[in-house]
């Protein structure tokens, strides 16, 4: 009998965090500031939802990114954009995040792969300032 409980009071908070959720990308979509998207009134319930919402979050960002992570750094008080941050409490788990992989990969001058019109060719950043190189 517990479980069901459980089970019914974690769909609840599931479906409206969904909700919500639609609610306040839809409605603030157009809006360039945060600080308005930040004073709708489903983001002030999505932050009211607390830790419940953390996992709904997390698997919201890594299905598509979104202005969620302001929520989250609201219920949680940690910039989840930090990588130390996000090593320690799990909410990185893309492939070039850990500095793995090809995104992950620095130059000898530490910068990052970049794409550019090169017809697929991967350039460094200071290829692009310094023709020489």
């Amino acid at each position: 009998m517990r479980k069901t409980l459980d089970l019914q009071k974690d769909d609840a908070i599931e479906s409206s965090f969904h909700r919500l959720a639609e609610q306040w990308k839809s409605e603030t979509a157009p809006l360039s500031s945060i600080r308005l998207k930040k004073e709708h009134p489903a983001y002030r319930q999505l932050v009211a939802m607390g830790e419940p919402a953390i996992p709904l979050i997390l698997t919201d960002l890594a299905r598509k990114p979104s202005h969620l992570f302001w929520v989250l750094r609201d219920i949680t008080n940690l910039d989840p954009a930090d990588p130390s941050v996000a090593r320690i409490s799990g909410m990185s788990s893309s492939p070039g995040s850990n500095g793995g992989g090809p995104r992950g990969t620095r130059c000898e001058r530490g910068h990052r792969p970049a794409l550019a019109k090169t017809g697929g060719r991967r350039i460094r950043d200071h290829e692009r300032r310094d023709p020489d190189l």
